[in-house]
């Protein structure tokens, strides 16, 4: 049987957890990071068993089942987040290759036929993560104003470090190459999205061929490798749209369109209104926030 452990008090938490023992599968409505500071065990995600030891962090999607079948000396932290905190980051984290492999596109291989994700981590970086880990727990566990905000940034501080640490130090059940270099093409939209991009020869980057490229990427991301380019230049547009001056001419050169037409019927595609109507119904709402 497999538990719902949904609801949790704080938008984000931390513990440490040494435990000898077993535990239940179970799900939850938030993302779990587990980082593996000393012994062994075996965990169970997705049904599936896998062997996990000291140095190693798994990142759990909401909604999947998950537990450990046994554990010996297992020391560990555990961090609960929404997932809404990993969308939120910055346009500079998410073109990062290793965010992308550990956060969004490895997580989601534990549903899928190669395995789970995991990152590595050598001595060194593993004793900074655990330094900051316990910086992190003693913010939670004193309880001072302001001390969520502070947990957030902490937490974005730990997702840069851990996302420059994936390269080489990554491991799919002993096969990394497909998700760390699917994980490298998403980068590669995420910073270069005004460039014409070559489906083609990101496919052969990937060391797939176009079709593979195009399955394996629809996989992961529920969406086309086009679409997927398509929200980020909308994404970014929507910024330029409510904090810039720019004309819809102008943020649509700016973000990668042929021209204010194709801009405003690509736009109006993907959030059912025009850019201008986006425009004057932030500008009404930001007015009303200043009354």
């Amino acid at each position: 049987m497999i538990v719902n452990l949904s609801s949790f008090k704080h938008e984000l938490s931390i513990q440490k957890v040494d435990c000898f023992s077993s535990y239940p599968e179970h799900i939850h409505d938030f993302i779990e990071m587990l980082i593996i500071t000393k012994g062994s065990g075996v965990q169970l995600i997705n049904g599936k068993e896998i062997q996990v030891k000291s140095g190693e962090v798994y990142v759990i999607n909401k909604g999947d089942s998950h537990g450990f079948r046994e554990r010996t000396k297992l020391a560990n932290y555990l961090l609960r987040f929404p997932a809404e905190i990993l969308l939120s980051c910055g346009r500079e984290i998410k073109q990062i290759p290793g965010f992308q492999a550990l956060f969004i596109v490895g997580p989601a291989s534990s549903k899928n036929e190669e395995g789970l994700y995991r990152l590595v981590l050598d001595a060194h970086d593993l004793n900074v993560v655990e330094e900051m880990l316990i910086s992190m727990e003693i913010e939670f566990k004193k309880a001072h104003a302001g001390f969520e905000s502070a947990l957030r940034a902490s937490l974005i501080n730990l997702v840069i470090f851990l996302s420059r640490a994936v390269k080489n130090k990554s491991i799919i059940d002993g096969t990394p190459n497909q998700i760390y270099h699917l994980a490298n093409a998403v980068a590669f939209f995420e910073k270069n999205y005004a460039a014409k991009i070559n489906i083609a020869k990101l496919a052969k980057d990937s060391f797939l061929s176009e079709r593979q490229f195009r399955r394996v990427f629809r996989q992961h991301y529920m969406i086309s490798p086009l679409e997927y380019l398509l929200r980020v230049k909308i994404q970014n547009s929507l910024e330029l749209l409510q904090l810039s001056d720019k004309s819809v001419a102008e943020i649509a050169l700016t973000c990668g369109f042929y021209d204010g037409s194709h801009f405003t019927r690509q736009f109006t595609s993907v959030m059912g209104i025009t850019p201008l109507e986006f425009r004057r119904s932030t500008q009404q709402h930001k007015a009303i926030n200043l009354l």
